[in-house]
């Protein structure tokens, strides 16, 4: 599968997880509380004008800090067309409130064509404020996009976002590999690669944070992936044959220390170049 036929596999997944996403999203929604925290902290006392969101979901990330930064004017966007319908129909409300404006749009992040665009048409020179919680993980060039979205920030900007590490799904890692599977699709960096993908375009800061998520079964956990639109492979990784997913499953249920998954989570600042 080439990368353009996969990512509209994963766009077609999460659009067609729009009405469940919610109800499974625990972690994202603990990770987005956590983030806007962080950028509350960031922006004290900076004038926030403009505000790009990238894969902004069923709006978590968005919806905590609209309110905050209600004078500016916000792009949000999203890979799937239903996560941003959903989205902006969640925020109808606080969106109508706000003293600045608020735009939804599909968008590769990626691929920022319409971001740049946006700031053209406005005479902007870019973003105060680009945040991300929980997408930079599916991008198939992690230090190209950072770079790409740097030249996107204003003077004194930031690029702000969350992504998994590598010590994220080591339970379920294990029974795969136990099952005899691939797990190339669920392999992210760690710590000191992660530093070096996002800081070769310019300053990077990063803090780590680590959660065990306990689940009812095994097939708890693998539904709350597919709740999530998060269960498709990367576009390099054969597909999972059923035998062997249900080797697995019976696998990660046969762990004594109970049905849990951990999740390593980084929380990143990229300066303005």
């Amino acid at each position: 599968m080439t990368t353009e036929l996969w990512k509209n596999a994963v766009a077609q997944a999460f659009d067609a997880a729009v009405e469940s996403y919610d109800g499974q999203a625990a972690v994202q929604r603990w990770v987005a509380g956590e983030l806007s925290g962080d950028i509350q902290s960031l922006q004290e006392g900076v004038k926030t004008r403009s505000v790009l969101e990238i894969g902004c979901g069923t709006g978590a990330l968005s919806s905590a800090l609209l309110p905050v930064f209600d004078r500016a004017h916000w792009l949000i966007t999203d890979v799937a067309p239903a996560m941003v319908a959903a989205c902006e129909e969640k925020q109808k409300e606080t969106a109508g409130k706000i003293r600045g404006s608020v735009t939804y749009h599909v968008m590769d992040g990626e691929d920022p064509v319409a971001a740049r665009d946006y700031c053209e048409q406005r005479g902007w020179n870019g973003f105060d404020l680009i945040c991300s919680s929980l997408a930079f993980q599916w991008f198939a060039d992690l230090p190209g996009t950072v770079a790409r979205l740097r030249q996107l920030l204003a003077p004194k900007g930031h690029l702000v976002f969350t992504t998994l590490g590598s010590q994220s799904f080591g339970q379920w890692k294990a029974a795969l590999e136990q099952a005899g599977l691939d797990v190339q699709g669920l392999n992210y960096p760690d710590f000191r690669q992660l530093l070096e993908q996002a800081g070769r375009s310019g300053a990077v800061s990063i803090r780590e944070e680590e959660i065990r998520e306990p689940y009812s079964s095994a097939r708890d956990f693998l539904n709350m992936l597919s709740g999530l639109g998060a269960d498709r492979q990367k576009a390099d990784v054969a597909p999972v044959s059923t035998a062997k997913l249900r080797r697995a499953l019976r696998s990660l249920e046969e762990d004594p220390s109970g049905i849990a998954v951990d999740y390593e989570i980084f929380f990143v600042v990229c300066s303005a170049r």
